[in-house]
């Protein structure tokens, strides 16, 4: 299968930027046809699930997100996360934006998965992480000021994630998908983090 970018077409540039992109897309028959995608192009992200196994908090942030002003409430709840700079490493960017969004180290971190946001129309790939921290004075309201953040941390047991995913108020993929693969993963995590400590 092949597809054959014909002409690309700058419609916006800014944080973000749009392209009109007409392509030639082999079918699964073998024949072409001609279409046109508006594409986001959007750098890639990183996120972490902070997990203290020692208290059983979990460390998540609640932030105004303009994408979700449709909603009733466009404060998310979400897993710390941001933007991958140029010849930055995916972990990297999760203890960076640890220390900037909640103040906290990181200790152990795990990789979770690799995906695509929204592949009908960005670029967007997000990096997910399960890491372990000492929560025990972890809280406040961080964020960089020039970058207009305002990030308050929210602590969770387990048992409060869990509902919080179960009545709808974590409402984002990338959150949802952390927590998840924290329930398929959990005994394996605390094995592996027992035998570490022997």
């Amino acid at each position: 299968m092949k597809v054959t970018l014909i002409q690309n077409t700058q419609q916006y540039s800014g944080f973000m930027s749009l392209e009109s992109r007409q392509l030639s897309v082999e079918r699964f028959d073998g024949s072409e046809m001609l279409i046109t995608r508006e594409v986001v192009l959007r750098g890639n992200a990183a996120a972490v699930l902070i997990h203290d196994p020692v208290i059983d908090r979990f460390l998540l942030v609640k932030q105004f997100r303009a994408g979700a002003m449709a909603s009733e409430n466009p404060w998310l709840i979400e897993l710390v996360a941001g933007m991958v700079e140029p010849d930055e490493m995916d972990h990297e960017v999760v203890q960076r934006e640890t220390e900037e969004e909640a103040n906290v180290t990181l200790k152990r971190v795990v990789p979770m998965c690799r995906y695509w946001s929204s592949p009908g129309g960005s670029t967007e790939r997000i990096a997910l992480f399960y890491a372990e921290a000492d929560l025990t004075d972890a809280g406040g309201v961080y964020g960089l000021a020039d970058e207009g953040e305002d990030i308050q941390t929210v602590l969770m047991s387990e048992a409060e994630l869990v509902n919080a995913m179960n009545s709808g108020e974590l409402d984002n993929a990338m959150t949802l998908m952390g927590v998840l693969w924290f329930l398929v993963h959990r005994a394996d995590l605390l094995a592996a983090r027992r035998l570490a400590s022997e």
